[in-house]
């Protein structure tokens, strides 16, 4: 009976870092995610890119979040699932930006994620 417990529990924890967080979640408590890694869902609502480098906004539908990446971003209108480390502080090309995340991967996802697909509080 034990090892079934410890076994959900373990279950549990390791699911809890797969789940997608709302961006509200993030922003609300910034240093609460502050270098940690985050997964996030929503639509491309901004992009803009030099070369192969770049940042788009992405919106879940409960808020707007930055994100920087090392490619090309995506264009405006691309659901996407991003995975990357949040920052505050950010400043790139003399322009401030609050909390943002530091792309690590991104997928391009089917149809639009609604916040029903992110993980609730």
């Amino acid at each position: 009976m034990k090892k079934t417990v410890l076994a959900v529990c373990v279950s549990i924890v390791a699911l809890s870092g797969c789940m997608s967080r709302r961006i509200v979640e993030v922003t609300g408590n910034p240093a609460r995610f502050q270098g940690r890694e985050v997964r996030l869902r929503g639509v491309v609502t901004q992009s803009a890119g030099v070369l192969v480098a770049g940042t788009y906004q992405l919106d879940d539908g409960t808020g707007k979040i930055r994100v920087i990446t090392n490619s090309t971003p995506p264009p405006k209108g691309t659901p996407i699932e991003v995975r990357g480390r949040v920052q505050s502080g950010v400043v790139l090309l003399n322009k401030g930006f609050g909390t943002t995340v530091q792309e690590n991967h991104r997928r391009v996802l089917r149809s639009a994620p609604g916040p029903q697909l992110a993980r609730k509080p």
